[in-house]
């Protein structure tokens, strides 16, 4: 990195040496060696091609392709959100109105830049390509991407990344390939003992069907032919899953878990959080640089989301007077009550769902469905609540210093190994 500093601060290229280099040692860390990698945007020139010769294994060379005038387009309308690091587009993906105002354009997305830099990349890929003969894979990228990453993972799909020994490739709670006997470990379904029909299961295979649920429709034992993510020649069992929707996906049985009412909720991607309600609403990703909020501001919080809440569905939900008086005054009466309220079982009114998850019968609950809805105007009105609450578990108030020790941790509970979906979320989160 210092090396790289020098030729930087002097306006100099920095050697094509060096870079490969500085590549080669980062592949050749345990996670690449395990799962491989993607270099994005590299190489840039010939050169750069050649120096890679004889250092790296090429299994792919990804091409994009995509008129100039749609990536000025896309490039030209991206806007960003300093506080949130968010990325919209004024065109593909609009920005709410709360924050729209707060939006910058990253100084190199105008137009011109834009044009001469793939003037640049045009000046280069035609002598990068034939170092790569035989390796590359032109894709359609004027879709959505969705789509897009479709096409990409299909043809890496294509790819042979397994061995005899662990045949399967592709499932998101693995580093690499894997063998029946991981699948079964961690929790998922096998040639051996197969889901039966009707078992709810998820899909954890990468692409499309990633995430996807849905009813055991069709179990049956049958040989690979290389696709769906088993080895050709390989035998396994195929299932048929049917969605809430009435469509059909088809999995090999490595690839299912079993969906149980132990699932969380609560425990989300960076790039479901990013783009989730609660962090529109957020000021700062980090509660050191927000102004505390005060005990004073806390409770006007819990009056309005107290009167003004609504359920899951949006509908609104009427707290007795009784319960909201005898609420405020315990929130009075103790120290650290934003804290406090939540670690008890102050009942807000009859049961509203036999769901837990539409349930806003207990403070706590409806607390918990606040965030895991993530809708307003339940998060607005709780959100300095929220914010004071995050702000007390992270920092001693009177001293201003970091409740946690160095490299702390905090895990969610179980009496049980959690789940596959419940692992990959912890791992995730």
């Amino acid at each position: 990195g210092k090396q790289v500093a020098k030729f930087v601060a002097s306006g100099k290229l920095v050697p094509n040496g060096l870079i490969i280099d500085i590549i080669k040692h980062r592949l050749s860390r345990p996670d690449v060696v395990a799962r491989g990698c993607l270099l994005d945007n590299f190489p840039l020139t010939a050169g750069q091609a050649a120096a890679m010769k004889g250092h790296f294994h090429v299994d792919q060379l990804i091409v994009l392709d995509v008129p100039n005038d749609v990536l000025i387009e896309r490039a030209v309308g991206r806007r960003l959100d300093p506080q949130t690091g968010r990325i919209y587009h004024l065109r593909f993906r609009p920005p709410p109105d709360s924050v729209a105002e707060r939006l910058v354009q990253r100084s190199d997305d105008s137009a011109s830049l834009v044009q001469a830099r793939l003037d640049t990349h045009n000046r280069h890929v035609n002598s990068i390509l034939p170092f790569f003969a035989g390796k590359v894979s032109r894709i359609d990228g004027r879709g959505p991407p969705d789509e897009v990453l479709e096409l990409v993972s299909s043809g890496l799909d294509n790819l042979e990344w397994t061995y005899v020994e662990a045949p399967y490739f592709g499932n998101v709670a693995f580093n690499g390939p894997f063998s029946e006997q991981e699948a079964k470990r961690v929790g998922f379904f096998t040639l051996a003992e197969p889901p039966q029909e009707f078992d709810k299961v998820v899909c954890f295979r990468r692409g499309q069907d990633w995430s996807r649920r849905g009813s055991v429709s069709d179990v049956s034992e049958e040989v690979s032919d290389g696709t769906g993510g088993l080895r050709k020649g390989a035998e396994g069992v195929k299932v048929t899953v049917t969605t809430e929707t009435g469509e059909d996906f088809k999995s090999w049985s490595a690839f299912l878990a079993p969906i149980n009412d132990k699932e969380y909720s609560a425990i989300c991607t960076t790039h479901a959080l990013l783009s989730s309600t609660f962090c529109d609403r957020h000021p700062c990703a980090n509660p050191a640089e927000a102004k505390p909020v005060s005990q004073e501001e806390a409770r006007e919080a819990l009056v309005r989301w107290l009167q003004e809440m609504e359920d899951a569905d949006g509908e609104s939900l009427a707290i007795a007077g009784a319960s909201q008086a005898w609420i405020l005054a315990e929130f009075d009466s103790h120290c650290e009550s934003c804290l406090y309220l939540y670690t008890t079982h102050q009942k807000l009114g009859p049961r509203t769902a036999l769901n837990t998850g539409h349930d806003y019968s207990l403070y706590y609950r409806a607390l918990n469905n606040t965030l895991n809805v993530d809708a307003d105007p339940n998060i607005s009105n709780a959100m300095p609540l929220i914010r004071r609450m995050i702000y007390l578990l992270l920092y001693d108030e009177t001293t201003g210093e970091k409740r946690l020790h160095k490299g702390g941790r905090v895990w969610k509970g179980d009496t049980q190994r959690p789940v596959p979906l419940n692992m990959h979320k912890l791992r995730e989160a």
